[in-house]
């Protein structure tokens, strides 16, 4: 009775979240999860809650979720929640395939600067990462290629997640 009420309070406050900051709800629910795959963690609640949560709360009716029609035919209603396991699916997976990049770019610097007897901080790694997508980000931009653009967006998110602080350049590029 107490796990369920706590559980019940717990997707309340997802819930109310997704009323006013819907994305950015998302976000860090999605955000949980990957970190918690990417830590070798055994499976518990918490995890199921907030894949739960985020399943229940995808917008079913968005690109690509269904129709946007709204229906009592349970055929229906399992159609768009496979949809929705779909999209979270998916998002997972180019969230982790990003993280990865950055996080191996972040190792593949510092191990440079180790190389080279650098005595650099952590800040300055990141700095060399940030200034690397930055130029990314300009280059897609000058060839007008849109999916490199795509990646070097992709990246420069996944290193704001990943980093402390905050990064204006690439907040505002």
């Amino acid at each position: 009775s107490i796990v369920k009420d706590f559980t019940k309070r717990c997707k309340e406050i997802v819930q109310a979240a997704m009323t006013w900051a819907p994305q950015a709800t998302k976000s860090h629910l999605q955000e949980y999860i990957r970190q918690f795959q990417s830590s070798g963690k055994e499976h518990h609640s918490g995890l199921s809650l907030a894949t739960d949560s985020v399943l229940e709360l995808v917008d079913l009716s968005g690109p690509g979720l269904g129709l946007g029609l709204s229906t009592t035919n349970s055929l229906d209603k399992q159609s768009r929640a496979k949809g929705a396991s779909s999209w979270l699916f998916s998002m997972m997976t180019t969230r982790s395939w990003y993280a990865g990049e950055v996080a191996g770019m972040l190792n593949l610097v510092r191990g440079e600067t180790l190389r080279k007897e650098q005595h650099s901080s952590d800040k300055e790694s990141i700095n060399m990462v940030v200034n690397r997508l930055v130029d990314e980000l300009w280059r897609a931009c000058r060839n007008r290629d849109e999916n490199e653009h795509h990646c070097a967006l992709w990246r420069a998110t996944a290193l704001l997640i990943s980093i402390p602080g905050i990064f204006d350049i690439l907040l505002f590029f």
